[in-house]
């Protein structure tokens, strides 16, 4: 490798060792270290507690290590070049926190079992397999950018910081370790948030486009504080007067698409965004009143909004033709979309939607507001029907087109009631849709058990170490996952 590649690989590796360390992260290891839990009372059966002792026999196993093999070359020889050319066992006992700040070409993170002593590890647009980080139980900050994360419940549960942003979960669920308190989401897609514990966490962020169900915070009963920010998608906002331990909450203007006034006055926010917020809510529900007539089918109040929305906005021709300052008119209407939906008469995309979610959530259409990388648009479920259809306010903004929706004549309209599925065009590609996510596996995984108390518990751990005695007698344990599969090239060194 030459001086120059090895001076870049330093610029994209940020690694801190123990001499090191800053001062942020020796306080976060001090003041949140997990505590010491029982197993029984996590409800640990004979099986996992067997399971606990062999891994916890493993991970000695590992970090007595003579002879090490990395089976990443990329990995090995960023660690190789931030010490200076000289890699050995002590270097990588000493290292606590990895920022990856651009990808590595290979993804495999499975030789960061050799780092023992990891507390942080920041990572941007790999596609990790969190197996592969199963090793690092004292993981306390986890923090992926713009990455595919695949068996995120492998997680350690010594993590208490985990901050998603623009991850993509193939399963679409956030899987929350058992000792996270601090949990930020940003423009993740997701249908489902599991907790291991859900008592442990105490602060939450979201942010984003995906179907937050509050729902799915119901059980965290010591959560001090909340964000919900620029979020059109959030379902059950009357639980949040039920979070009594709540002594902070953030919210926008995006809140006024899914809050009601009861839920909003409960709600301690600082006096000139409450009255701000309450003003909206009381115009939007009284603009509702109008279209829900009694008497009008579904369709007919799906229609009514469309017509009132296009009738109320025009398209913003200086965002469209990419006029002077209109950079600043976007920033503008995407920060708060229902001011400008209802007190002015231009916008753009997500004004329209904002728009047409709040509305028809007041008149129980069931609908939910998908996004893509420049534009967001609004899905709508009718009384019998299976599936979700598109609307676009955008394309449906004109006279004519607000006479048939009148009459209720919607044949052969473009941008009315289509399938997303039927049209090639990157302003709809999105992922974000409902997904009935049910039978979900409960399993903890590891949790560090130095204290069992009762004959019980006591029996549990002889049996582990008699299996444990046995089966090192008869084969070595290693974490081998794929190994045979893989035909990099690998570097070993030796303890010096």
């Amino acid at each position: 490798m030459s001086s120059n590649k090895g001076n870049n690989l330093k610029r994209n590796l940020k690694i801190a060792t123990g001499t090191v360390l800053t001062v942020g992260v020796m306080s976060l290891s001090l003041l949140i270290t997990p505590k010491i839990v029982l197993a029984k009372e996590t409800g640990a059966t004979l099986s996992e507690m067997v399971s606990y002792t062999m891994f916890e026999h493993e991970l000695n196993s590992i970090k007595q290590e003579n002879n090490i093999t990395f089976h990443n070359p990329e990995l090995f020889n960023l660690l190789k070049s931030n010490a200076n050319g000289e890699l050995t066992i002590e270097y990588l006992h000493s290292i606590s926190s990895i920022i990856l700040e651009e990808p590595l070409s290979n993804n495999d993170l499975s030789d960061l079992k050799y780092l023992p002593n990891l507390t942080r590890l920041e990572v941007c647009g790999m596609n990790i397999d969190c197996n592969d980080l199963i090793y690092n139980q004292k993981l306390i900050v986890f923090n992926a950018v713009d990455c595919n994360l695949s068996n995120l419940n492998e997680l350690p549960n010594t993590v208490t910081d985990l901050y998603l942003q623009g991850a993509t979960l193939p399963d679409n669920i956030v899987y929350v370790p058992y000792h996270t308190r601090t949990l930020e989401i940003n423009n993740t897609n997701f249908n489902k948030i599991h907790f291991k514990n859900p008592e442990e966490l105490t602060s939450f962020t979201f942010e984003g486009y995906a179907l937050l169900d509050l729902a799915d915070l119901k059980e965290c009963t010591n959560l001090k504080t909340i964000s919900l920010t620029r979020c059109p998608n959030v379902s059950n906002s009357h639980l949040l007067k039920a979070m009594s331990s709540l002594s902070k909450v953030t919210l926008d203007d995006y809140s006024c698409i899914w809050l009601d006034k009861e839920t909003l006055n409960s709600i301690d926010l600082d006096k000139e965004s409450k009255e701000k917020y309450l003003s909206y809510i009381e115009e939007l529900n009284q603009i509702a009143t109008e279209i829900n007539n009694a008497n009008k089918t579904e369709e007919e109040k799906l229609n009514a909004i469309i017509v009132y929305i296009t009738d109320k906005i025009d398209y913003d021709i200086r965002v469209s033709e990419e006029q002077k300052g209109y950079k600043t008119l976007v920033t503008g209407y995407n920060t708060s979309p229902i001011y400008f939906a209802l007190n002015k008469d231009v916008g753009i995309c997500v004004n329209y939607a904002c728009l047409f979610t709040a509305l028809a959530n007041r008149v129980d259409i069931d609908n939910y507001q998908p996004s893509s990388t420049n534009h967001t648009w609004n899905m709508a479920r009718l009384e019998g029907e299976n599936e979700y259809s598109a609307y676009d306010m955008n394309g449906l903004d004109s006279d004519e087109i607000r006479n048939l929706l009148l009459q209720n004549i919607t044949n052969d309209l473009s941008f009315y009631s289509f399938d997303l599925e039927s049209i090639n065009n990157p302003d709809f590609e999105t992922n974000i849709k409902p997904i009935i996510i049910s039978n979900i596996v409960q399993r903890i995984g590891y949790l560090k058990s130095n204290t069992l108390k009762g004959m019980e518990a006591q029996l549990f751990l002889l049996v582990g170490e008699l299996i444990v005695l046995y089966t090192a007698l008869s084969t070595k344990l290693h974490y081998d996952k794929k190994r045979e599969e893989q035909n990099t090239k690998t570097f070993k060194y030796k303890r010096v």
